[in-house]
């Protein structure tokens, strides 16, 4: 049925370049062409050709928080018909693990995505059996919540307007004979370098967290067994289910180390989980 759906979302994108000249313009053209039929495909219900049709942009090399978000929510959408279509169990096929992954996906990029931040919140209440987090000191949770306030991008736009600002009342400072505007300047210019400093520091921050490859999410549909090493034989020390978060320390394509967010360390097999 996928393969039905994804041939289906092919001869739309077909169809619709004809006539296109370039490879370039022939890629954005299948793209939104792809873009319109997945969102058409959602409005009508139709979660697995929405999916087939988000994923094909992806493969094509395109990505945003807005096509993540999308692709989240047609996974969780699709995983909450399953009982009125098949009379079987919410998520039966390992979408919620894909609606968390994809919602984490789309925050990575725009960490301010307040409709991802909502729907991720949403589906981690669904999960069960979730490690308890090592608290964080109070400094730390307070430098997250504020960096995680906007991007990287925006953050260094506006250490750039603040280092120009400095600059600028630094000129005033220097060329301007009237001491009230001089002691204005001067401390104006204190004022936006620290600010100028806190939003580097804000975008050096989320610039990190973008590029961070170590977190993953377990989107195996059935019980997922933690091993004290990458041997299937060796005993269990623990099990999850779809959507738990890991942080993944090493590995190779068939196992990998990884820890939780209680601390605990352990290893899975590598193809349960998939990287943020």
């Amino acid at each position: 049925m996928k393969r039905v759906h994804y041939i289906i979302c092919s001869l739309l994108v077909s169809l619709a370049a004809v006539g296109v000249t370039t490879p370039v313009q022939a890629s954005e053209a299948e793209a939104q062409q792809l873009w319109r039929a997945g969102n058409s495909a959602y409005a009508a219900a139709e979660y697995d050709m929405a999916i087939d049709c988000y994923k094909a942009i992806l493969e094509m090399g395109y990505e945003s928080d807005v096509l993540y978000y999308n692709l989240g929510n047609a996974y969780f959408k699709r995983g909450e018909s399953n009982v009125a279509t098949d009379g079987v169990t919410a998520f039966c096929s390992g979408e919620l693990g894909y609606a968390i992954l994809n919602y984490e996906r789309a925050l990575k990029l725009n960490p301010a995505m307040e409709d991802a931040q909502y729907n991720l919140k949403h589906a981690n209440k669904l999960l069960t059996n979730v490690p308890k987090p090592v608290p964080q000191n109070f400094v730390t949770n307070i430098w997250r919540s504020m960096s995680g306030i906007a991007g990287s991008n925006t953050w260094a736009v506006v250490s750039l307007v603040m280092f120009g600002a400095t600059l600028a009342l630094v000129l005033v400072y220097l060329l301007v004979g009237r001491i009230g505007l001089r002691k204005l300047s001067f401390f104006g210019a204190i004022v936006t370098l620290l600010i100028f400093i806190v939003t580097t520091a804000f975008a050096v921050t989320q610039r990190s967290w973008q590029l961070d490859d170590s977190r993953a999410i377990i989107v195996y549909n059935g019980e997922a067994n933690i091993h004290p090493e990458p041997n299937k034989s060796s005993p269990k020390i623990r099990s999850y289910t779809q959507g738990i978060a890991v942080e993944v320390l090493s590995g190779d394509s068939e196992w990998s180390e990884v820890r939780f967010a209680d601390g605990e360390k352990g290893w899975i097999r590598t193809d349960y989980i998939e990287k943020i």
